[in-house]
């Protein structure tokens, strides 16, 4: 029976000729039995199909979106730094060590791009394992509820209005309006 949390003794056990042994391996059997059927209701809780599916590669995106900022940032910083070079050369006396030594700094400080961008990607590549291996797991358990994204409210001007939306802050590139989009919607206000 499942369900029962109490032991069964032979007292309690139909006259059907098993012996308190059988029965014993019986109640051990449906504990097992109820075991399985709640371990199955926690991974059906777990939603893995939208794990799978959509939290993890959300997550995996907005991760290599860092990198890809990261590096830009990264890679601006080095621009300023060769400037600040440039000018500490034409410069003379202390002006050019003090600039030189802003520039040592910017240099090692830019360092931070690679360390969190190698760090960062391996993360990914932990979440893409996690993610194909939730995948398998739904499909072991019959889960193939994906939950829906959450939906984005927008005024005339394309502006997030739903408080709980700006918690997601800025969308990924490919998600984003196009300034083209936005130059064609403002347009538009001009020929009214």
């Amino acid at each position: 029976m499942h369900g029962a949390t109490y032991p069964i003794t032979p007292a309690m056990a139909p006259d059907d000729g098993a012996t308190p042994a059988l029965w014993r391996m019986r109640h051990e059997i449906a504990e097992l039995v109820d075991c399985i059927e709640a371990a199955k209701a926690e991974l059906h809780e777990l939603q893995p199909q939208t794990l799978s599916k959509r939290k993890i590669p959300d997550a995996s995106d907005e991760l290599e979106a860092i990198v890809q900022e990261t590096e830009l940032a990264a890679g601006k910083v080095m621009d300023a730094a060769e400037e600040i070079e440039t000018l500490a050369q034409k410069s003379d006396g202390e002006m050019a060590a003090s600039l030189a030594d802003i520039v040592t700094r910017l240099y090692e400080a830019s360092s931070f791009q690679d360390i969190t961008g190698q760090r960062i990607t391996k993360v990914v590549g932990t979440l893409r394992q996690l993610e194909e291996r939730l995948s398998r797991l739904a499909e072991a358990i019959g889960d193939t509820h994906i939950e829906a994204a959450p939906e984005i409210h927008r005024d005339e001007s394309g502006e997030v209005i739903d408080a709980k939306a700006l918690l997601h802050g800025p969308e990924l590139p490919q998600a984003a309006n196009a300034q083209d989009d936005i130059d064609a919607i403002l347009a538009s206000f001009d020929g009214s």
